[in-house]
């Protein structure tokens, strides 16, 4: 089964909020997060009562899911992307590249060239995180792959914070919530989405 996630993290690849425990709480007494529970061995959170004012929904009449179905089976896994709840991941001390089925090649953002080999570009990234920097051909724009546009696709990140059960473009952060986070890190956040088998965080 395919799962979606709209995904949220600070703009600066490096950065994380200096206290996580206070930023669920700033969440929940805003109304974005709800009732803890597990899932797949970690904390996730129902949406609170304000999650539909936090968070805008594209679209003429959408339907949005904020509790299991009646008809959920056993296994929490196994409906995890049947309705929207709140999960945050912290990947370590290095960014994290977050990419699913659905990323696009990225560009560049001097002169829009659409990189195709970019799976050689993450990998080069891996293999001197510090040092590498993109060399677009089109241009000669140098750039980490940070800085490249992946059109809200993929993400680059130490600290994640994922809304499942929003398909790409369905639904956008609104200003309440990303100025919380913003406040949370002292940094702005942007967000992308991600389409997989899996939690992002095992993903390659």
């Amino acid at each position: 089964m395919t799962r979606s996630k709209l995904v949220l993290t600070p703009n600066d690849p490096q950065v994380v909020p200096a206290d996580a425990e206070s930023l669920v709480r700033e969440l929940g007494t805003l109304g974005f997060a709800g009732r803890p529970f597990l899932l797949l061995g970690r904390t996730h959170y129902l949406p609170g009562d304000r999650f539909l004012e936090l968070v805008t929904f594209l679209g003429c009449s959408p339907v949005v899911a904020l509790v299991p179905p009646l008809d959920a089976p056993a296994d929490p896994a196994a409906h995890a992307d049947a309705f929207c709840h709140v999960g945050i991941w912290y990947a370590g001390e290095h960014p994290e590249f977050i990419r699913g089925r659905n990323t696009a090649p990225p560009r560049c953002r001097e002169c829009r060239h659409r990189e195709p080999d970019w799976q050689k570009v993450i990998e080069a990234w891996r293999s001197s995180p510090e040092d590498y920097r993109w060399l677009c051909p089109t241009c000669g724009h140098h750039a980490s792959p940070f800085e490249l546009d992946w059109r809200q696709s993929a993400g680059f990140g130490r600290f994640f914070l994922e809304i499942w059960g929003i398909h790409p473009a369905e639904a956008v952060p609104g200003p309440a919530l990303l100025e919380t986070l913003r406040h949370a890190a002292g940094e702005p956040w942007g967000h992308f989405y991600w389409q997989g088998d899996e939690r992002p965080s095992m993903l390659p």
